[in-house]
């Protein structure tokens, strides 16, 4: 057999012997850092909420993945009601949780319209490596204890003292550090998960304005940490200021000009038949729950669905005290009644993505599930797995149901094969307060090709069925899914057209 070099393998240089010159692209002529201010200087939910941004100039090119929001955040030393609270203050996620919608529009047309943004951004950031998210969060605020080195206390007052605060590794890894009292600290971070900012493309400015629209939450307990003012059976006050202002707020990014040659033929191009950006978007939707075997439906119209990400969403609940020597039922009652208030104040809508029976498992005591009694309690191997089955029209997703470790295996798949060597979720948390269920779509996984995943521009449904979600009485209160799917943005000169 002839094993000589043939069209079909031919001889190359090896890397070290191919004396080449790189490649140019002498028609980017500059880059000039921006600065965009707000149309106001100052907002303080819930009076102010609306941010607004006016992109624009007349011979500029954007750098879209350099945007940046920046503010400088300040802590007001108040609660809710007006109260002084000369306190720190602690955010529930990275940055982001502080909004709730983002709006992008090209030449007056709605390109991006993502609701619960802040969740979207916490379950996005949730499947980001640790490394990354500690990255990220020294432009703002960064993680406590990502690894869960610091000790751990169960209950109040199970380590000697009286009173004192109740840590758990599995959501102190997921803490931030905090506002001080009446600081103010300039921060910055990305619109992620913005698919138009997130894309690498230049964008033309001077055939195109683009308008950012942020919504801030409606209250500002909505994404901090609640004020505890009083101790009780064991669980220690922690005092917080709740209430904050954003000062400044403003964007920043890179722009390039070009030759006067390339300038002029793109201006024939974008005038004519236009240009095309491939991008991602994310859409955000949610069901109510009403029961451990729920089966839901959601209808979206969209061309090519890539990816889903399911997470739930339910009041978290303590039942780690159980009735023994020196603690009758009310005792118990009253104390776990104080961890679960405690955990209900950092643990809320926008950062809870929990798993129902990691949390049986973890956080209630057989005796007090559901159920269950002192001589009849539900033991961990009672708890069947929860499973998921994932419908889209008549097509199942996959075609078994899912069950909970085989998520991790479809995570890597919807995330691309590099997240097996990054990793993604955290190994503390993701079997309690931040589980993601995930699976891809696309006919040939990872290769980012046009048309691969699925539709439902016909009117298809896309159904969720989850078994064993909870156990009784205990089970989530809503169903969140998230879509990332594909579109194509149209661009002429003073018109934009969106193919989603």
């Amino acid at each position: 057999m002839d094993l000589g070099p043939s069209i079909e393998n031919p001889e190359v240089l090896v890397p070290g012997m191919q004396y080449t010159l790189k490649n140019q692209a002498s028609s980017i002529t500059s880059r000039t850092e921006q600065t965009l201010f707000a149309q106001s200087h100052s907002f303080a939910p819930p009076n102010g909420r609306l941010i607004k941004f006016q992109m624009a100039s007349a011979a500029e090119w954007c750098q879209l993945d350099t945007v940046k929001f920046v503010c400088e955040l300040e802590n007001l030393n108040q609660l809710e009601n007006g109260t002084v609270s000369l306190n720190n203050r602690t955010l529930l996620g990275p940055p982001q949780v502080m909004f709730s919608e983002l709006r992008i529009l090209i030449n007056g047309v709605v390109v991006e319209h993502i609701q619960d943004f802040g969740r979207t951004a916490v379950t996005l950031n949730a499947l980001t490596p640790t490394d990354t998210k500690i990255m990220n969060g020294m432009q703002a605020f960064q993680l406590l204890d990502p690894y869960g080195q610091a000790a751990e206390r169960v209950r109040g007052g199970n380590d000697g003292n009286t009173d004192t605060q109740p840590s758990l590794k599995r959501i102190a890894c997921e803490k931030y550090t905090t506002l001080g009292q009446a600081e103010k600290r300039t921060i910055s971070f990305s619109l992620a998960p913005s698919g138009l900012f997130q894309s690498a493309y230049l964008f033309p400015l001077m055939h195109g304005s683009i308008s950012i629209e942020l919504l801030l939450v409606a209250s500002p307990k909505d994404c901090c940490v609640s004020d505890r003012a009083t101790a009780a059976n064991q669980v220690d006050v922690r005092r917080r200021s709740e209430v904050f202002r954003i000062n400044q707020p403003r964007l920043c990014y890179s722009s390039n000009t070009i030759s006067s040659a390339a300038q002029s033929e793109f201006d024939q191009l974008i005038s004519g038949k236009g240009i095309v950006f491939n991008l991602q978007t994310w859409t955000t939707l949610q069901q109510v729950c009403s029961s451990t075997q729920p089966r839901v439906q959601f209808f979206r119209s969209l061309a090519n669905m890539t990816d889903f990400f399911i997470t739930v969403f339910g009041n978290y609940e303590n039942r780690q005290e159980y009735v023994r020597g020196g603690v009758d039922a009310a005792l118990a009652t009253a104390r776990n009644t104080a961890v679960t208030n405690f955990y209900r104040d950092e643990l809320k809508e926008v950062n809870f993505l929990p798993h129902c029976r990691g949390l049986l498992l973890s956080d209630m005591h057989e005796s007090l599930r559901p159920g269950g009694t002192a001589a009849a309690p539900i033991r961990d191997w009672a708890l069947d797995e929860t499973t998921l089955q994932i419908s889209v029209g008549s097509k199942l997703l996959p075609t078994l149901p899912l069950r909970e470790r085989q998520q991790i295996m479809h995570l890597a798949q919807a995330l691309g094969v590099e997240s097996k060597r990054e990793g993604f979720l955290n190994h503390l948390s993701w079997h309690h307060n931040k589980n993601i269920w995930g699976v891809n779509l696309e006919v040939y996984t990872g290769t980012e090709l046009d048309n691969a995943g699925l539709s439902t521009r016909a009117g298809e449904s896309i159904q969720i069925h989850f078994e064993n979600l909870g156990l009784g009485d205990y089970f989530p209160d809503k169903i969140y899914l998230t879509i990332r799917s594909t579109c194509k943005l149209e661009l002429r000169t003073g018109s934009a057209r969106l193919l989603d």
